[in-house]
């Protein structure tokens, strides 16, 4: 076989095996789900009041690199009027299931609850990066008056135990005897365990970060390819 043809066969293969392994990193990758458990999984009569000096947090474990792409809580208006707010998730490090320092990554939206509830969705920056072995906190707020208890985080009616997939498990905030919390609460100071008892509805989706075998396969084809292009040249 000849040389030319052998580079030929070794970029189409290379370039193939390239392309599935990024097949494989699809976005979209769903991390935490709790939006499906219960019989109503937005049910208005359950709430967590958000505002400014009252907010909550998940925290996560990961096996897998990832970079965050969408955040969807589910939230309504307590009084049933719009309730139009700025929107801000976070992401934090985290320690013992409660969020620690300040946000690594942060971004804002603007939203407005109803009274029925709903999902917002939350596009997030490539700076919202996650790297495994590492554990990690995702927290949503809203601004507005720090006394007013209009706008709620819709909770799940069940108190089972929130999902994580493809790498990716909650963590704790307390574990005492028969009482688990998953949630962290902050009174605008300090992160403590979520007393309450159901769950805020969360759905955090990501794409998955290519690993270093990867973009070595790319460099093998392209150097096949400007190889077979240099001796088309020659020739």
């Amino acid at each position: 076989m000849k040389t030319r043809q052998i580079l030929h066969v070794c970029l189409t293969a290379v370039l193939g095996l390239t392309t599935l392994v990024f097949n494989a990193a699809d976005a979209g990758v769903v991390l935490l789900d709790n939006t499906n458990v219960g019989t109503s999984p937005l049910a208005a009569k359950n709430g967590l009041t958000t505002r400014p000096n009252r907010y909550f947090a998940y925290s996560f474990s990961t096996t897998v690199n990832y970079t965050l792409e969408t955040l969807a809580i589910g939230a309504f208006s307590a009084d049933g009027n719009p309730d139009a707010r700025t929107g801000t998730v976070s992401l934090y490090s985290s320690s013992g299931g409660l969020p620690t320092g300040t946000p690594l990554a942060q971004t804002s939206a603007a939203i407005t609850a109803l009274g029925t509830p709903q999902y917002f969705s939350f596009s997030l920056p490539s700076s919202f990066a996650i790297t495994a072995g590492n554990t990690y906190a995702v927290s949503f707020t809203v601004d507005g008056d720090p006394t007013d208890n209009n706008f709620r985080w819709s909770e799940t009616d069940t108190e089972a135990i929130p999902t994580g997939s493809n790498g990716v498990s909650f963590v704790r905030s307390l574990d005492a005897g028969t009482s688990s919390r998953y949630a962290a609460e902050n009174n605008g100071s300090t992160w403590t365990a979520s007393l309450g008892g159901n769950r805020p509805t969360m759905l955090l989706e990501a794409a998955a970060v290519p690993e270093p075998s990867t973009w070595l396969l790319t460099g093998i084809a392209i150097a096949c390819g400007l190889g077979e292009r240099r001796l088309r040249r020659v020739r």
